[in-house]
């Protein structure tokens, strides 16, 4: 199986933001809950931004045009 130019990118860059993140949830102690917190609104805000950029595209074929309008 070949393997795509861009997996192994990919793979260090999650390797390296999985370690940038523990170590941080070390230093301020944070507890199991408040590092799912932490995961969960960085994960929220990054989809939610993608979604916006997305449903701009289908509506109006434009990013820069907004999702809601006519």
């Amino acid at each position: 199986m070949k393997l795509h130019p861009r997996y192994f990118t990919v793979e260090n860059a999650e390797i390296e933001l999985t370690k940038a993140f523990l170590e941080i949830a070390q230093r301020e102690q944070l507890t199991e809950g408040e590092t799912l917190r932490v995961v969960n609104s960085f994960a929220t805000k990054m989809i939610a931004g993608t979604a916006k950029f997305i449903i701009r595209r289908e509506r109006h074929g434009d990013e820069d045009k907004e999702g809601d309008s006519e």
